[in-house]
């Protein structure tokens, strides 16, 4: 049974990280379950169902790793401790991204895209906060792989389809970036392409897309917890959903090929790209007032700079995200069960707190780049601190004859 349930755990572990596909090892899974299933199955320990397995150790523990398990559980604490305190910052911030862009108008294309790009972020940022501030617990409780009750709760509902807003979020900044670039080289173009209906339309499109994908690629497997007496401790294990064994084909090649391969490194390196031509035609224009292209006002120039700084932001913080899956593809080790595994899990914490980054701070670029952002809510709080100043003043009744 010990070697049965290893050689699940380890293929369990590959699937989840590489989206292999697992359509071989269901049987296996089944009967390594059905074996533990016996008197014992009623029996709980802190929530978690009683068995018996005999483990020498468990997979962080496991003395071939590169980095011990004390390293990484330090290292997998302050990543989480920082994600809890970036995005509770970083979820009200957007809300009053949301609200001034709104102020200003969302017919016109750029404020639209970044009102959404704020309502994206949010949700991001919702998503992050919410697994980071259980998880923190878990760790200090001293569980480098353990899931609360929230963070089970989220995955077996299929609330993890909320991750794909941050998928919603990256195409809408390499919206942003291929508009700024055709702005610049073919305004006329542009002008025709990028029609706010048109803009709003595409938008809506990749937003129903990347979630509806997002929620079918969340929901490949449910979390479990059982509690393992040689151990002491309970232990937290996926296993696959009824809707991935129906449909396991359409599963692995859209987790796999589409958003684990395709969508990240399209995005990185399109907005990329777009965003080297900006920076070369905006420094051009800053040289000689005109470039070949298209006259630039000081107005345009500063809304070009400001909106070439978020894509420089968003590439800079989607290399993390490129690099870790590269290396899963170049390695072996690098995965859940492999050698490298305590490394692995790091790497996610780390691709995590630049994903927070990436959703909390834009309020700052826009405070500190974008005049109409700031001097519109510099008036808001104005005209706020006005009103509340008058319902603090006493009435006063006139009489007249």
């Amino acid at each position: 049974m010990t070697s049965m349930f290893n050689n699940v755990t380890a293929e369990f572990s590959q699937a989840v990280t590489t989206d292999v596909p697992m359509t071989s090892i269901f049987n296996n899974v089944s009967a390594a379950f059905s074996q533990t299933q016996g008197g014992n199955l009623t029996d709980t320990v802190n929530g978690c169902r009683v068995v018996d397995r005999q483990l020498k150790f468990l997979p962080w523990n496991n003395p071939d790793n590169v980095i011990s398990a004390e390293n990484s559980l330090l290292g997998t604490k302050s990543v989480s401790v920082f994600i809890t305190l970036v995005c509770t910052l970083g979820a009200p911030l957007n809300i009053v991204n949301c609200i001034v862009f709104a102020k200003l108008g969302l017919r016109d294309r750029i404020n639209f895209l970044l009102f959404s790009l704020a309502c994206a972020d949010f949700v991001s940022c919702v998503y992050y906060f919410l697994h980071s501030i259980e998880y923190t617990y878990t760790l200090f409780l001293g569980d480098l792989r353990s899931y609360g009750p929230l963070g089970m709760a989220l995955t077996n509902s299929g609330a993890n389809s909320m991750h794909g807003a941050a998928y919603v979020s990256r195409s809408i900044s390499t919206l942003i970036a291929c508009e700024r670039c055709l702005c610049i080289t073919h305004p006329f173009v542009a002008r025709r392409l990028f029609r706010t209906r048109t803009t709003a339309a595409v938008v809506v499109l990749a937003t129903v897309a990347l979630m509806a994908g997002s929620s079918f690629t969340s929901s490949k497997f449910k979390i479990g917890c059982e509690y393992i007496p040689s151990l002491g401790r309970s232990v937290v294990f996926y296993y696959p959903s009824e809707f991935y064994r129906e449909n396991s084909g359409f599963v692995d090649a859209l987790g796999s090929v589409v958003f684990g391969l395709f969508l990240p490194f399209f995005f990185v390196v399109v907005t990329a790209i777009t965003a080297l031509v900006t920076i070369v035609k905006l420094l051009e224009a800053r040289r000689w007032r005109q470039s070949t292209s298209v006259t630039m006002g000081t107005g345009e120039v500063a809304l070009t700079t400001m909106l070439v700084a978020l894509s420089c932001l968003f590439v800079a913080c989607s290399l993390p995200n490129v690099i870790h899956r590269s290396a899963q593809l170049v390695d072996p080790d690098f995965k859940l069960g492999g050698r490298k595994q305590n490394l692995h899990v790091l790497g996610i914490g780390i691709v995590y707190v630049f994903s927070a980054i990436n959703s909390s701070v834009n309020f700052f670029f826009y405070w500190k780049l974008g005049s109409r952002f700031r001097e519109t809510l510099q008036s808001m709080h104005v005209k706020r601190s006005h009103e509340n100043s008058a319902e603090q003043l006493p009435s006063v009744s006139v009489a007249t004859k």
